[in-house]
């Protein structure tokens, strides 16, 4: 300021002037319906009170990102990450399915591929209940052939993966986990 007061004074004006406009200017108030109905009049008095000039559309020249980028973190974990827009999904915006079906993924495909690469049992965690009742019928059952014992048909949809027959196939069945009286944790299918 004391070497060169006329180049302060120069942007302190040009900092005036930019802000003495009405052009594209916005008033943000919150309050009451009361208060709204004051302040709306004051808020018109000074905005008739600034002056009206065309805005110079400012031009920016960003780079354009990489396809694919990496943020390099000094951490014992490295965190990788692939999205899509909704709209390329063909959807107009989140809906609430879209984090269950999230998890589902995270929890019973790509963790499990995470502890198998580190050499760790892929299968999820596990935690022992005492099953309050019966899971609900899996469906129709089939019309017995001449005597033989009904056999209950397999929901729509469960389709079981192609593996060896000895690994046991985990599905997932929806239960509330609550603890008993006798404090053990018991399991209650949901509908």
């Amino acid at each position: 300021m004391q070497d060169d007061p006329g180049t302060v004074t120069a942007k302190l004006k040009g900092i005036r002037d930019a802000l003495n406009n009405r052009t594209n200017a916005v008033a943000v108030f919150a309050g009451n319906e009361d208060s709204i109905s004051l302040n709306r009049p004051v808020a018109d008095r000074f905005f008739a009170s600034l002056g009206a000039h065309d805005i110079e559309r400012a031009e920016y020249d960003f780079t354009v990102p990489e396809k694919s980028e990496a943020l390099i973190i000094d951490s014992s974990i490295q965190y990788n990450q692939k999205n899509i827009s909704y709209i390329t999904l063909g959807f107009d915006g989140y809906e609430g399915w879209m984090t269950v079906a999230a998890y589902i993924v995270t929890d019973f495909y790509l963790k499990p591929l995470i502890e198998l690469w580190y050499g760790r049992a892929p299968e999820p965690k596990r935690a022992t209940a005492r099953l309050a009742a019966d899971f609900p019928a899996g469906g129709p059952a089939k019309k017995p052939k001449d005597g033989a014992a009904e056999k209950p048909v397999r929901p729509g949809g469960e389709a079981r993966p192609a593996f060896e027959r000895t690994k046991p196939f985990y599905a997932i069945q929806h239960v509330a986990l609550a603890q008993g009286d006798d404090g053990v944790l018991e399991a209650t299918p949901l509908p």
